[in-house]
């Protein structure tokens, strides 16, 4: 192996991409919260608690389908923004949990010299905020969200564009996701993919290479071995 390159789950891979929501830190609840909150605040719609069908779906669309789904006509930009607003209002009163055994894996990858990026729908600033506040901003090479030419998950454009911001091939690249988009964005890319089970359950995500319910899991039952 060269300098950085890891063996874990019986392979050898060059670099680590996270996508961000709900495998390095749990905001998903607080998104849906945020959605809640502008819906009730701007339309009198009350949202069900139920955050299952949206999840990895991107701002825009979520909020254009809830509008079709009760039949009303809003400015979508507005719906947007003030979710936006709410979500970092929300983020800055309680603060978001890392997933389990997530800041201890990126640690051991960061020590070995193995590049780390992340690859989110979410916007930038919003991760780079909640990547501050777990300790995290220091570990990564790479954060890359959607400009206006990429097309979102499950489309492989973010992960193709990671890989060669970080001039290696994808197919030497490990991925973790928690959906079926982005499972199915990074299997497309020629990425091996785990999926990380914070979301769905292991039938949701049979697309993935393997799944794993947290990243205790990689430590404790896989094991790592990095060539430094």
């Amino acid at each position: 192996m060269q300098s950085g390159e890891f063996s874990l789950f019986g392979r050898t891979f060059s670099a680590v991409i996270f996508d961000f929501d709900g495998v390095i830190v749990h905001t998903e609840p607080v998104k849906w919260q945020a959605y809640q909150r502008a819906f009730k605040e701007l339309l009198e719609i009350d949202l069900s608690a139920d955050l299952r069908d949206w999840v990895g779906k991107g701002e825009y669309e979520i909020v254009d389908t809830l509008l079709r789904k009760y039949g009303r006509s809003f400015s979508v930009e507005q719906l947007v923004c003030r979710k936006r607003e709410i979500y970092l209002e929300l983020i800055q009163c309680h603060p978001l949990a890392p997933v389990n055994g997530v800041l201890d894996f990126i640690k051991v990858l960061s020590a070995g010299g193995t590049p780390i990026a992340i690859a989110t729908g979410s916007r930038i600033e919003d991760v780079s905020k909640i990547m501050a506040d777990v300790g995290l901003s220091s570990y990564f090479d790479l954060i890359v969200g959607y400009d206006a030419k990429m097309r979102p998950k499950p489309s492989p454009d973010i992960y193709l564009k990671v890989s060669k911001e970080l001039s290696l091939d994808i197919n030497r690249c490990l991925v973790f996701e928690d959906t079926l988009v982005g499972v199915r964005g990074a299997k497309a890319a020629g990425a091996f993919c785990v999926g990380v089970l914070t979301s769905f359950d292991s039938s949701d995500l049979v697309e993935a290479d393997l799944t794993i319910i947290n990243f205790s899991d990689t430590l404790m039952t896989a094991g790592i071995e990095i060539r430094k």
